[in-house]
């Protein structure tokens, strides 16, 4: 009447009688707790298991749930699970995987070697194969994958499951697959299980009854009754099991071809060891696949038969492995951070891929967002390593005792250590030391590069690294981290200066959150120097995670908010201007900043404020807190005051404010010539960019839009050329981008394609999303728009809208839907064409939005494609609205061409000397730009209209 609870965890075990031997030790902690509570609650010869244990035990067992219970000394309901039995799965990998394999990757050209062996084999010439690498290596898949083939192609499958804790049983996994195939467990008399026995062996192989008592005793069968005595020698019984044995898996390809499958063949046990090599040499002209997985040779206490051909296994590679990853998420894109890390930790092992790449996906800890996984606020932390793993790395550990001392050492160090430091931690003899190290290398656990004195120590997969350091306690890694950080401060300088994030990690861990931030503040600078924006979020977030561990005042308010100001250019340029990241980043700041008084950290914070706010749609609501920021700044020091005036600059164009713009911009210009002799732009380290350059792409639009076409684009070369100097790359490719819609202005198709891949290189160089993602796709559609192909412009311009909209952003999406309604009035869908605008116009009417800068030209179109449609009074209607608009904005290069429209749509109904009055002033007015596209349709206009009137 037993009742046993089992839970799975982590514990600690210490001496629980002052060091004397003769006394047990203790296992303490919330694992034995828990297991303690399962057990009180089971019933009489009841086995509990918790969520832990059933998920380690994978398939093996059936279990059954048992509901939520509320146990004593737990804070949560807890899920009690009730062991049924053994499950009937045929091999380990089905046991692992009982909702199915994982995709194969990366193994073509060993699956080919495989399926030609198997073919070989089908056509009556047996093969064997032995698979060989290390645990992890994809071993179990790669069979899984020609089973299934197998199958397919007409074949059977056998297998022999060689366990570890069966390994001096002899005949163990042939005894096992009889037992499967016989249902051996069923509740049935010994007399049905001999008749079972005698169907397979006898009806369905044609072998001989004689042999059928051989068999029988390995199952422990009564064979005496049915079968009679046999007076023979062990020996000789022995010697007829074997034929017995190799008769019946020789005699299953006899029907049809099979594979016969000998799993984890390192702990076979000898007899089967004995019938492998029997059955291998008798292979001839047999339809039998023999396929063996077994682990490297050396951990292998035996040979294989020769006639053998070995397959070994190699990693993965750092492309398979992230496709790998990609296959697990079902195609999601994992944030770089995440899948930089599974790849680091994994070696390229295809069940550390698995393992980590599951765990971390059924963990919370990412959320999709716009299509796409993103890491979920506050959940920065690192990848734990799945259970699974733990134990078995920990066992590999155990085995070496002075080895795992010197391994939990270097674990603190990190992946790689050398002797000098380790040696730091270390107080014991040197001699002693450096045996502790020889053992370490040669027991596989770590590799060695170097010479004495300089030797440099790698853990032989970073996942065996974990399991070292978490056998420590919580309090003797705190004190060995501290101890790393002070030798590191006294001893690596040099490296501290270069990678600061490093001593930075130590800190951290010894308890020392305050004097740990300035470092990772130092490296995140570092790595945005570099343009890896990705690892500088990552740093700056890992100094907010440690703000938790601070006592609330002064010092932890400047610290949060130097971290947060700091997340401002990167998370600007990799996630995009409108994500919510960027806001919930420094929404928090402001109230830190005005609170402290910080006028230079809070001009930051209010220009990413603005930036986000301007790129959700809402122009209006951004001008009015531009305005309010000019206000406050206009008594600061210079770059605050330049930050306020271009976010005023900003606003004022996409509000169609145009002269406003260039009295903002021509204002940053004063301020810059003012200070360039005192450091100019190194002034302010919070930059995130050069805002000279970044507003001279709206002064350079406003001017092309205000009438001076030749103006802008001297303004837009030489803002373009100074930003290739930049240290901030991201200024030069919104230059070639945003700024780039000049060229279109004044018709120059043939440079909108030149910057479109100078681009291109630019973002992927240096991983700016926004850029390869929105803003190439972008230009490139209107690029091939103005070529003359609506078609392929239109896959283009849908497919960056679509993605500009799934990361937040809605500015611009008047001027792009433009686009898109004149690549789809092209090919002739007009209704579609026409709602597309409809939706722009809609767009630019709400409250607080008012979009304004191409409502014009949106209007002129929106004209045109009724002009298409055969409308011609609807036509008029908008063209004048159209000139309505930028008569007001004085909006000159608008006007023209509405002007030009409305001409032409006049002389077509025979009132060529009103359109000549009309559009003849408007052409006068212009001084420059005569060689412009719009220009010279004016011109050429203006010249029919003459000769009509």
């Amino acid at each position: 009447r037993v009742r046993v609870g089992i839970a799975s965890g982590q514990v600690v075990v210490g001496d629980t009688g002052a060091g004397d031997a003769s006394v047990p030790k203790m296992a303490v902690g919330e694992t034995p707790n828990l297991a303690s509570r399962l057990q009180g609650f089971a019933q009489p010869d009841e086995i509990l298991v918790s969520s832990q244990t059933r998920q380690l035990v994978g398939g093996a067992f059936d279990t059954e749930a048992m509901g939520y219970r509320r146990l004593k000394g737990t804070d949560d309901p807890v899920q009690a699970w009730r062991i049924r039995g053994p499950s009937r799965h045929a091999s380990r990998f089905d046991a692992a995987h009982p909702d199915g394999a994982a995709p194969m990757v990366g193994r073509c050209r060993e699956f080919g070697f495989l399926r030609r062996r198997w073919a070989e084999a089908g056509d009556g010439r047996g093969q064997a194969v032995l698979i060989q690498g290390a645990a992890g290596i994809g071993k179990s898949r790669l069979v899984e994958a020609l089973c299934a083939a197998a199958m397919d192609d007409g074949g059977a499958v056998l297998r022999l499951q060689c366990s570890p804790f069966h390994s001096e049983s002899p005949f163990w996994p042939v005894i096992g697959e009889l037992e499967r195939r016989l249902r051996i467990a069923d509740d049935v008399t010994e007399e049905r299980k001999l008749d079972r026995l005698e169907a397979l062996y006898v009806e369905d192989l044609g072998l001989p009854k004689a042999d059928v008592r051989y068999v029988a005793s390995l199952l422990s069968l009564a064979v005496e009754e049915r079968y009679g005595v046999v007076a023979a020698t062990p020996q000789r019984i022995k010697e007829e099991t074997l034929r017995s044995l190799g008769a019946f898996l020789a005699g299953a390809a006899l029907q049809q071809p099979r594979v016969l499958l000998i799993e984890d063949a390192h702990w076979i046990d000898p007899s089967t060891l004995e019938l492998l090599n029997r059955l291998v040499d008798r292979l001839g002209d047999t339809r039998l696949f023999v396929l063996i997985t077994q682990r490297p040779a050396g951990d292998c206490p035996h040979g294989m038969p020769d006639a053998v051909t070995t397959l070994e296994l190699d990693p993965m590679s750092h492309g398979e492995s992230a496709e790998f990853v990609g296959a697990l998420a079902e195609g999601r894109a994992l944030p770089p951070v995440v899948l930089d890390e599974i790849l680091r930790k994994s070696d390229g092992m295809p069940l550390y891929i698995e393992a980590l790449t599951r765990t971390v996906l059924e963990s919370g800890a990412l959320v999709a967002e716009g299509g796409r996984l993103m890491v979920a606020e506050g959940r920065e932390h690192a990848l734990p390593v799945p259970e699974t793993l733990r134990d078995s790395l920990m066992a590999r550990l155990d085995g070496f005792p002075r080895a795992k001392r010197v391994a939990q050492l270097g674990a603190v160090i990190g992946r790689e250590f050398d002797f000098e430091l380790v040696s730091a931690l270390d107080p014991g003899p040197t001699d002693h030391l450096e045996a502790a190290l020889d053992e370490f290398c040669a027991s596989g656990l770590a590799t060695r590069q170097g010479g004495q004195g300089r030797t440099l120590y790698r853990f032989a997969h970073a996942l065996l690294q974990d399991a070292a350091y978490d056998s420590l306690l919580r309090s003797r890694q705190r004190e060995l981290h501290g101890r790393v950080a002070e030798v590191m401060l006294s001893l690596r300088p040099v490296l501290v200066q270069r990678r600061p994030e490093i001593v930075a990690h130590h800190l951290a861990s010894a308890g020392e959150p305050e004097r740990a931030i300035p470092f990772l503040l130092q490296a995140s600078d570092l790595a945005m120097g570099r343009s890896a924006m990705v690892e500088a979020i990552a740093l700056l977030r890992r100094g907010l995670d440690l703000l938790g561990r601070m006592p609330e005042g002064g010092r932890r308010d400047d610290a949060e908010l130097e971290l947060r100001v700091r997340l401002f250019h990167p998370l600007l340029a990799r996630n995009g201007w409108a994500s919510e990241d960027l806001w919930r980043a420094l929404e928090p700041a402001e109230a830190i900043a005005r609170r402290l008084g910080r006028e230079a950290h809070l001009a930051i914070v209010l220009l990413g404020l603005h930036t986000n706010l301007i790129n959700r749609g809402r122009v209006e609501a951004s001008q009015t807190r531009a305005e309010e920021f000019v206000r406050r700044m206009e008594r600061a020091e210079p770059f605050p005051k330049i930050e306020s005036l271009f976010t005023a600059a900003h606003s004022s164009y996409f509000e169609g404010r145009f002269r406003q713009t260039l009295h903002y911009g021509e204002a940053i210009d004063v301020i810059y010539d003012g200070v360039v002799g005192e450091g100019g732009k190194a002034l302010s380290y919070q930059q995130v960019s050069d805002l000279q350059n970044m507003v001279a792409i709206y002064r350079a639009r406003a001017t092309w839009i205000l009438g001076y076409p030749d103006t802008a684009r001297r303004i837009l070369d030489q803002a373009t050329s100074a930003s290739r100097q930049d240290e901030w790359r991201i200024t030069h490719g919104l230059l070639l981008t945003l700024g780039a819609e000049v060229l279109d202005f004044r018709g120059e198709s043939e440079g909108l394609t030149a910057r479109t891949a100078a681009c291109e290189a630019l973002a992927i160089e240096h991983r700016f999303e926004p850029l390869s993602h929105v803003l190439v796709p972008m230009l490139r559609g209107l690029a091939v728009l103005r070529s003359g192909k609506p078609g392929e412009a239109r896959q283009l311009l849908e497919c960056a809208i679509a993605t500009w909209e799934a990361a937040g952003g809605r500015l611009h999406l008047p001027r792009l839907r433009t686009h898109l309604a004149t690549a789809v009035a092209q090919m002739g869908d007009l209704a579609e064409a026409m709602r597309l605008i409809d939706a722009a116009v809609e767009q630019i009417e709400r409250p607080e939005w008012g979009e304004r800068e191409y409502l014009a030209e949106t209007l002129r179109i929106k004209g045109w494609i009724h002009e298409l449609a055969g409308a011609p009074d609807a036509a008029e209607m908008h063209y004048l609205a159209s000139q309505e608009v930028a008569r007001r904005q004085n909006a000159k290069s608008w006007e023209l061409r509405t002007s030009i429209s409305l001409a032409r749509l006049w002389a077509s109904k025979g009132r060529a000397a009103q359109g000549l009055s009309l559009l003849s002033p408007v052409y006068r007015w212009f001084t420059e730009g005569q060689e412009t596209q719009d220009l010279i349709r004016a011109k050429e206009l203006l010249a029919e209209l003459r000769e009509s009137s």
